[in-house]
């Protein structure tokens, strides 16, 4: 069984992938219809930005986020995001959620480029065992509003592309998903200490995205500068 937390970094990324911490000043998403609207909103967001999403994880009042592309930039990942909330914020309008995200609220985000596998993967662990660390649950494992239970095998969240991963886990290991959920244990045991690889970069205030999304399911392909 492959220890990835001692495994060698093996630069082959042949995507761009990036970890992204968004942090809001007021609890937006406190209930299960605020996040899953909220992650449909992501989910649309993603392909009109043309961005992959790996890893994700959403709390009252944050969301983390892996995530990249074969051209994507961190700026790709900073519009997908502010086009996600406004998305969302449209929508609960448009549900009888009057003031979803409330006029005062600051939304500042932090995206930072992962530099190889190893580095991608402990960001992916970090972002699953975020409910366990911040008190949501006892185990990661518990926790609805993430994409681990995707890796497990146990739920299809259809906003994740989990492919570039588990292709990773696999050219080191022929039982990737049992040894990724001993790698998960054993971040667990650690208590989640964030990685070097997400240890740096600023808060930004997330600005609009000036971005229309046409009213109704997103069913059409747009070209967009990002």
């Amino acid at each position: 069984m492959v220890n990835y937390d001692n495994a060698a970094s093996e630069n082959r990324m042949t995507r761009q992938v990036y970890y992204a911490d968004m942090r809001m000043s007021r609890e937006i998403l406190m209930n299960e219809w605020d996040k899953r609207l909220f992650l449909t909103a992501l989910e649309e967001a993603g392909e009109l930005f043309r961005t992959e999403i790996y890893a994700f994880c959403v709390l009252d009042d944050r969301i983390r986020l892996l995530a990249g592309g074969l051209e994507v930039r961190p700026r790709t990942i900073r519009r997908m995001l502010a086009a996600a909330m406004e998305r969302y914020e449209r929508d609960a309008g448009l549900r009888g959620e009057a003031g979803a995200v409330p006029g005062d609220t600051v939304i500042r985000v932090n995206v930072l480029r992962m530099e190889d596998e190893k580095d991608a993967l402990a960001a992916l662990r970090y972002i699953h065992l975020t409910p366990f660390s911040e008190g949501y649950t006892i185990s990661a494992q518990d926790y609805w509003w993430t994409s681990y239970n995707t890796y497990r095998g146990h739920y299809n969240w259809t906003l994740l592309n989990i492919a570039p991963v588990m292709r990773y886990l696999s050219r080191h290991d022929n039982r990737p998903v049992l040894t990724l959920a001993e790698y998960h244990r054993r971040g667990e045991a650690l208590r989640n200490p964030p990685p070097s690889c997400i240890r740096r970069g600023e808060f930004e205030i997330l600005l609009k995205s000036g971005v229309y999304f046409p009213q109704g399911n997103f069913n059409e392909t747009f070209m967009v500068q990002a």
